[in-house]
């Protein structure tokens, strides 16, 4: 959680199933990614739908340290990227990361997405200014 905004909340039981619970009456999406043949949680997608609009903002986190580096997060994203474009009939997926996220930004291009916004000094990260990046891909 390096990168994420959740690194400066302290969460309990209580407030993960309140998180979990706020997706049931929404049209936003909560997954979890499962280690390939052991079925173990390794990390979650969160994806916020906009259903007028054809657009889905998408997130990742992968919280299993052993698992970084190998593919994973790339491979979640991606396949996520053509499923919503190509299957569900998405028109434009979405997503953003801080400039000093590089395997963030390394997912990101390499699944095909351009860079659309870029808000400067937006966040602190170690207490240094840190750009935000916003991309996107249409279908």
């Amino acid at each position: 959680m390096k990168y994420s905004n959740q690194r400066f909340v302290h969460h309990t039981l209580k407030s993960c199933l309140k998180y979990w619970e706020s997706f049931e009456e929404s049209e936003n999406i909560f997954l979890k990614i499962v280690e390939k043949n052991q079925g173990v949680a390794i990390g979650t997608m969160t994806l916020y739908v906009q259903p007028a609009h054809g657009t889905v903002d998408l997130g990742i986190m992968i919280g299993c340290k052993r698992q970084h580096g190998k593919g994973i997060g790339y491979d979640s994203w991606n396949t996520m990227i053509q499923w919503l474009l190509h299957e569900a009939g998405i028109r434009k997926v979405t997503g953003g990361t801080m400039r000093a996220n590089l395997p963030m930004l390394h997912i990101m291009k390499k699944s095909g997405m351009t860079l659309e916004a870029v808000r400067p000094g937006q966040e602190i990260l170690d207490g240094k200014p840190q750009d935000l990046l916003f991309f996107g891909k249409f279908s």
